[in-house]
């Protein structure tokens, strides 16, 4: 398997070892569609109001015509999957495994900013690389914060160095974040899960001579910002080092200091 190929990255048993299904060929379409709860409300002098919730962004993943059945192992690995999902388990996906990175930044950033430093890969465990190498120039990144801020947008690089890396000159950023903010490739999700309402088989055939994978996922930024910040609840009896990591609010959290392949490996849990 070529590493340059889609591929879903997930922690099926107890023990943390990761299983990788790549999907040896290029997908045949992927889509995000965002979204977003709100409520809104209308004054008395006609003035409009609204409260905005939570985004929300729903992944869909296609790949046509694989086969044939008795042969292939994609389609065995799928279903596996499949089982995962439907228990409520958490996935990782990019389009391209070699440029799979995700981080975050290491300080607040202002408009207009071009230059911009993470804390090293969170996903080197699934791509090889522990810094912003994944990327290459003309990489579009995605920049974005969880409630209560919830600001997102996408931007080129025009160049990487160690955990460093620059944006193009017209590519940079528009929005002020007062927070370290989730820097990732585009095309590549920390987390994505399936709600109830998604739940059906994701691998459909023709009389068995080939398969299509066709799955819609939802990806919840809350949910990838406490993983790579390591902000979920420590566990008992640890004796790994500490660090503090500034939440959305402005205070800190105790959190535990994990290796990249410890990070990753909580997918293990269901949620």
């Amino acid at each position: 398997m070529g590493v340059n190929h889609p591929a879903f990255f997930y922690y099926p048993d107890p023990r943390g070892t990761l299983e990788v299904i790549d999907f040896g060929e290029g997908a045949s379409d992927l889509q995000e569609v965002p979204g977003a709860v709100v409520n809104d409300a209308q004054g008395g002098d006609g003035s409009f109001y609204r409260q905005y919730l939570t985004p929300t962004y729903a992944v869909r993943i296609v790949l046509e015509r694989f086969g044939p059945a008795a042969q292939n192992a994609l389609e065995r690995d799928l279903q596996s999957l499949q089982e995962h999902l439907h228990r409520g388990g958490r996935v990782g996906f990019c389009r391209n495994r070699s440029k799979a990175f995700a981080s975050l930044t290491n300080l607040s950033y202002d408009r207009g900013d071009a230059q911009m430093l993470t804390a090293g890969n969170a996903l080197a465990a699934w791509s090889d690389t522990a810094d912003a190498s994944a990327l290459a120039v003309g990489d579009e990144v995605v920049f974005e914060q969880p409630p209560p801020v919830t600001q997102r947008e996408v931007c080129a690089l025009l160049s990487t160095s160690g955990n460093a890396f620059s944006l193009q000159s017209g590519s940079v950023l528009r929005y002020t974040y007062d927070q370290p903010m989730i820097a990732r490739y585009r095309d590549c999700w920390v987390e994505l899960f399936m709600t109830k309402e998604q739940i059906k088989p994701i691998v459909n055939h023709d009389h068995r001579k080939n398969f299509t994978l066709d799955v819609t996922l939802s990806y919840s930024v809350a949910d990838a910002y406490r993983l790579l910040s390591g902000a979920e609840p420590t566990r008992q009896g640890s004796d790994r080092r500490f660090s503090t990591v500034p939440d959305l609010r402005g205070t800190t959290l105790q959190s535990e200091t994990y290796s990249p392949a410890e990070l990753l490996a909580r997918f293990r849990r269901l949620r």
